[in-house]
């Protein structure tokens, strides 16, 4: 296994991840994530300051 910081062309990839993560997240009641956050502008941001 390879881990590396994220990169533009992940988002995609990144946000599949949240879709299939959310509703296992609510089941388990953590709120936290809903279907307009995180977002993509927020995985842009966060790659553009290296911080995912």
């Amino acid at each position: 296994m390879t881990i590396r910081l994220a990169v533009t062309e992940d988002i995609p990839f990144i946000m599949q991840l949240v879709r299939e993560v959310i509703p296992l997240m609510h089941a388990a009641g953590n709120f936290q994530w809903a279907d307009d956050y995180p977002n993509p502008e927020v995985f842009a941001n966060d790659i553009t300051i290296g911080q995912l």
